[in-house]
C-alpha cells in the first residue's frame, strides 16, 4: 500500500505533510520503546511494526542517536 499511496502523494503538499506525520510518529515510537527502557528491566522484548514503517524502522534503530542514551541492541526478523 505505501507504494501506491507514494505514487499518488509524491512531491505533492499532502504527500510532503504525510511523510512528515509519518516520520514523526514512528520517532514517537521509538521514544516510547527508549523512555520504557530507562526505567524497566528486562532481558528480551519483541517490538512489532507494520511492513510500511518497517524499513525506516530498521534504519532509524541502526541510526538513532537515542542508542547511545540506552543499551538497545537491535535484531531484524529476516522473512
Amino acid at each position: 500500500m505505501r507504494n501506491f499511496e507514494n505514487q499518488i502523494l509524491k512531491g505533492n503538499d499532502l504527500g510532503i505533510k504525510a511523510e512528515e506525520e509519518i516520520d514523526i510518529y514512528e520517532n514517537e515510537m521509538l521514544e516510547n520503546i527508549y523512555r520504557y527502557c530507562e526505567s524497566n528491566q528486562f532481558d528480551r522484548a519483541i517490538f512489532m511494526c507494520g511492513a510500511g514503517h518497517r524499513k525506516s524502522i530498521i534504519e532509524k534503530t541502526s541510526n538513532h542517536t537515542l542508542n547511545d542514551r540506552i543499551n538497545v541492541k537491535w535484531e531484524v526478523l529476516e522473512l
